[in-house]
């Protein structure tokens, strides 16, 4: 079985906050990815505007919506 929890280490995921500016497109897999990055959002960070965000269906999608990312 598959267990989801949140990584021992949150430092990569704040790295990746810091370093989305300078990526084009993020690709989330899961609405539980979608909640793993967001649940890691330092304060007064938010999604860049020029950064585009791609999922493979409706459910992440709707997360990515709901987290605030532009559609």
């Amino acid at each position: 079985l598959m267990a989801i929890a949140p990584p021992a280490d949150a430092a990569p995921l704040a790295a990746a906050w810091h370093d989305l500016v300078r990526r084009q497109l993020v690709i989330f897999v899961s609405p539980n990815a979608v909640d793993g990055l967001f649940g890691a959002r330092p304060a007064q960070s938010s999604w860049p505007a020029a950064t585009l965000a791609a999922s493979p269906g409706p459910g992440t999608g709707a997360a990515l919506r709901n987290a605030g990312v532009p559609p």
